[in-house]
Protein backbone atom coordinates (compact mmCIF):
# COMPACT_ATOMS: atom_id res chain seq x y z
CA UNK A 1 0.00 0.00 0.00
CA UNK A 2 1.63 3.36 -1.02
CA UNK A 3 1.09 5.88 1.86
CA UNK A 4 1.93 8.84 -1.14
CA UNK A 5 -0.93 10.43 -1.67
CA UNK A 6 -1.80 10.83 1.92
CA UNK A 7 1.43 12.18 2.70
CA UNK A 8 0.68 14.73 0.11
CA UNK A 9 -2.35 15.73 1.28
CA UNK A 10 -1.38 15.89 4.83
CA UNK A 11 1.62 18.37 4.17
CA UNK A 12 -0.89 20.32 1.48
CA UNK A 13 -3.13 21.00 4.44
CA UNK A 14 -0.46 21.94 7.51
CA UNK A 15 1.89 23.89 5.18
CA UNK A 16 -0.89 25.61 2.16
CA UNK A 17 -4.59 25.29 3.90
CA UNK A 18 -3.87 26.08 7.19
CA UNK A 19 -0.52 28.11 6.26
CA UNK A 20 1.53 26.42 9.08
CA UNK A 21 5.15 27.80 8.63
CA UNK A 22 6.78 26.37 12.08
CA UNK A 23 8.15 23.29 12.62
CA UNK A 24 6.48 19.75 12.76
CA UNK A 25 7.71 17.25 14.58
CA UNK A 26 6.55 13.41 15.24
CA UNK A 27 6.03 11.83 18.64
CA UNK A 28 8.46 8.85 18.96
CA UNK A 29 8.00 6.97 16.04
CA UNK A 30 9.78 3.71 17.79
CA UNK A 31 6.71 3.30 19.47
CA UNK A 32 4.22 0.16 19.46
CA UNK A 33 1.50 2.22 17.76
CA UNK A 34 3.83 3.16 15.21
CA UNK A 35 5.24 0.50 14.53
CA UNK A 36 2.74 -2.70 14.67
CA UNK A 37 1.23 -0.74 11.21
CA UNK A 38 4.09 0.08 9.20
CA UNK A 39 7.46 -2.01 8.29
CA UNK A 40 10.78 -1.16 10.16
CA UNK A 41 12.32 2.03 9.11
CA UNK A 42 9.76 3.07 7.20
CA UNK A 43 8.53 5.58 9.69
CA UNK A 44 10.79 8.22 9.35
CA UNK A 45 10.14 8.56 5.79
CA UNK A 46 6.63 8.64 6.10
CA UNK A 47 6.72 11.04 8.26
CA UNK A 48 9.24 13.26 6.49
CA UNK A 49 6.86 12.78 3.54
CA UNK A 50 4.10 13.83 5.23
CA UNK A 51 5.96 16.87 6.30
CA UNK A 52 7.51 16.66 9.45
CA UNK A 53 11.13 18.21 10.00
CA UNK A 54 12.05 16.87 13.22
CA UNK A 55 11.42 12.91 13.53
CA UNK A 56 11.38 11.63 17.06
CA UNK A 57 12.56 8.21 17.89
CA UNK A 58 14.30 5.88 20.96
CA UNK A 59 16.79 4.86 18.01
CA UNK A 60 18.13 8.21 16.50
CA UNK A 61 20.55 5.71 14.36
CA UNK A 62 17.57 3.35 12.79
CA UNK A 63 16.10 5.50 10.71
CA UNK A 64 18.99 7.19 8.50
CA UNK A 65 19.45 4.40 6.27
CA UNK A 66 15.88 4.45 5.28
CA UNK A 67 15.71 8.18 4.53
CA UNK A 68 18.78 8.05 2.67
CA UNK A 69 17.70 5.48 0.51
CA UNK A 70 14.65 7.16 0.18
CA UNK A 71 16.67 9.98 -1.22
CA UNK A 72 18.68 7.67 -3.65
CA UNK A 73 15.56 6.49 -4.71
CA UNK A 74 13.20 9.34 -4.99
CA UNK A 75 11.40 8.89 -2.19
CA UNK A 76 12.31 12.28 -0.74
CA UNK A 77 14.65 14.94 -2.36
CA UNK A 78 17.43 16.68 -0.56
CA UNK A 79 15.22 19.69 -1.54
CA UNK A 80 12.41 18.86 0.66
CA UNK A 81 14.67 17.75 3.50
CA UNK A 82 16.30 21.09 3.12
CA UNK A 83 13.01 22.75 3.79
CA UNK A 84 12.89 21.73 7.07
CA UNK A 85 16.79 22.11 7.79
CA UNK A 86 15.69 25.87 7.09
CA UNK A 87 12.33 25.65 9.46
CA UNK A 88 14.53 24.42 12.34
CA UNK A 89 17.70 26.65 12.12
CA UNK A 90 14.93 29.25 12.23
CA UNK A 91 13.47 28.29 14.93
CA UNK A 92 16.59 27.77 17.15
CA UNK A 93 17.53 31.97 15.61
CA UNK A 94 14.17 33.04 16.67
CA UNK A 95 14.73 31.08 20.14
CA UNK A 96 18.30 32.38 20.59
CA UNK A 97 19.57 29.23 20.17
CA UNK A 98 21.66 30.07 17.65
CA UNK A 99 24.51 32.55 16.97
CA UNK A 100 25.17 32.87 13.23
CA UNK A 101 27.24 36.18 11.61
CA UNK A 102 24.91 37.81 9.25
CA UNK A 103 21.57 35.78 11.07
CA UNK A 104 20.26 39.50 10.99
CA UNK A 105 19.62 38.88 7.35
CA UNK A 106 17.42 35.84 7.50
CA UNK A 107 14.03 36.51 8.21
CA UNK A 108 12.10 34.27 11.19
CA UNK A 109 8.93 35.13 11.02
Amino acid sequence: MSYRPLADEIRRVLREELGFEGVAMTDDLDMDAVQKYVEEGTAPVMALQAGADLVLTSDPQGGIPSVLEAVETGALTWDRLDQSVLRVLRWKLQLGLLSLPGAEDVQTS
